[in-house]
């Protein structure tokens, strides 16, 4: 007998007493409740009445009582006593093993593989995450048999957020969180939770795990400018199109990700000058493939600018659809540095 029984039992348990013979109005069935089978500890009393004397007696054994005295086994009897107080001998007793002192819906925080830290916040390298993150709901985790799970990743409605329904094996504690809702929060902290679904009442929410998701440290491609010689470029080679730049791609690049691209030179005045290659813009189905192609610097552009001075290529990436930017003056791509020359 659990507490989980009662919890699923309207906090109760129905006992039937047989039938005896010669069943009497304003008899009274006492039921006991004890540690031992001799023991005479009351829990209660049905008195019969003058109309259902005769029905099947039931009766019901609150779960307070079951608690008050105690997880065990314990032994339930009853005893009859008629009208005129004459009682009968003790019945056969049931025997049961209780643990019904109930168990706390623990639901600690979950954690990320291959995330660093214990605590409530982890840290997550996002190149561990090319395929994906896996979150995974302890073992400590009280879910009860026929109880269902599932994850959420990030704020709802916040780009990348992800609701991960199903665990990867049927009846698992783990979770696949897809690449693209991990490159979304890189540079970020999120939240990371699960909640426990109980049919038929609602749903459990756990502690909320913080996640940080680092931002991307190494494998990110330079900007390149066709037509260099030896680190530099020449106005006079290039073509009347502009000078053409490129840049490959890069780890968990999606659609979701944006891109800018500045060219800066010094200007005949002596003051810094731009060029806007790519104004801010999502990143296409086709560039995932392929990088970034068919961009240029305009060569009317490159003739304000004085000779035999740096030019600098500059690309700026917003791996959250364009909500956050890195600032102008700290690129979080590589720079591309080269000299202008006639």
């Amino acid at each position: 007998l659990t507490a989980r029984y009662l919890e699923q039992n309207g906090d109760q348990v129905k006992v039937a007493v047989p039938g005896y013979t010669a069943p009497r109005p304003w008899d009274r069935i006492t039921w006991y409740w004890g540690e031992r089978p001799s023991e005479r500890n009351p829990g209660g009393v049905v008195e019969l009445d003058d109309t259902h004397y005769t029905a099947p007696v039931t009766f019901d054994i609150p779960g307070d009582l079951i608690r008050a005295r105690g997880d065990g086994w314990r032994f339930v009897h009853y005893q009859v006593e008629d009208r005129a107080g004459n009682v009968s001998g003790p019945t056969d007793f049931v025997e049961l093993e209780v643990d019904a002192t109930p168990i706390p819906r623990t639901l600690p925080w979950a954690s990320v593989e291959q995330a660093a830290g214990t605590g409530e916040q982890q840290t997550f390298d996002p190149l561990d995450g090319a395929s994906g993150a896996v979150v995974v709901i302890p073992d400590t985790a009280v879910i009860y048999p026929g109880e269902t799970s599932w994850v959420q990743w990030g704020l709802p409605g916040s780009l990348g957020e992800y609701q991960a329904r199903e665990p990867i094996n049927p009846g698992g504690r783990r979770y696949q969180i897809p690449m693209r809702s991990v490159a979304a929060y890189m540079g970020k902290t999120l939240s990371v939770s699960y909640f426990v679904v109980e049919s038929g009442v609602g749903e459990y929410p756990s502690i909320e795990r913080r996640l940080n998701i680092t931002a991307l440290q190494t494998g990110l491609p330079r900007l390149q400018c066709q037509g260099l010689s030896g680190g530099n470029l020449s106005y006079a080679s290039v073509p009347g199109t502009g000078a053409p730049l490129t840049l490959a791609t890069w780890p968990l690049m999606t659609i979701d990700q944006h891109i800018r691209i500045r060219m800066t030179g010094i200007a005949q005045s002596g003051a810094e000058s731009h060029y806007e290659a790519i104004l801010p813009r999502a990143i296409t189905t086709a560039e995932l493939g392929s990088g970034i192609k068919g961009v240029t610097v305009s060569k009317t552009f490159l003739n304000t600018l004085q000779r035999s001075k740096p030019l600098t290529g500059k690309v700026y990436v917003s791996f959250d659809g364009g909500q956050t930017w890195p600032p102008l003056v700290a690129p979080n791509f590589p720079l591309l540095q080269l000299t202008f020359v006639a």
